[in-house]
């Protein structure tokens, strides 16, 4: 199957249809062999994306790339601490790691673990990201001191 490309619904829309498909996929789950399962699940996964991405262009983080919606999110909760699970909702990507990685190289001050946040002083898991301006994240400010410095 391709990566679907159609623009981005509404949220209400895209949820009626991930609900069409949700129906539709447990009705006929009898006469499915494993891989016709499979293959249905794809098609409830790149719906269920549509849906994050219809909810999050709702909102107003309307970029049409996967890392420039990553980068809006964090930039609009700039200092509170993204699961990675929101970015791949946000992004509509599996890859949402590798785009904040590329957001850090680029300079956007992201934290992340082994991190510490400077708020708490605790270490950052590595799904967790954390935006704030200023940081020095290319300093290691806030590298934890237990081995994880660049020297």
């Amino acid at each position: 199957m391709s990566r679907d490309k159609r623009p981005t619904a509404s949220s209400e829309l895209a949820a009626t249809h991930l609900q069409e498909l949700l129906a539709e996929y447990i009705s006929s789950l009898r006469g499915l062999s494993p891989r016709q399962r499979v293959l249905k699940l794809i098609d409830l996964q790149a719906s269920f994306r549509r849906l994050g991405k219809a909810v999050v262009a709702e909102a107003g983080f309307g970029s049409s790339s996967a890392r420039g919606r990553i980068k809006q999110y964090l930039t609009a909760h700039r200092g509170s601490v993204i699961e990675g699970a929101e970015l791949a909702v946000v992004g509509g990507i599996s890859e949402y790691a590798r785009r904040a990685r590329e957001l850090r190289a680029q300079g956007l001050e992201i934290l992340t673990g082994p991190d510490v946040n400077p708020m708490t002083g605790h270490r950052l898991r590595p799904d967790h990201y954390l935006y704030l301006e200023g940081a020095r994240v290319k300093d290691n400010l806030f590298r934890s001191t237990t081995g994880n410095e660049k020297t």
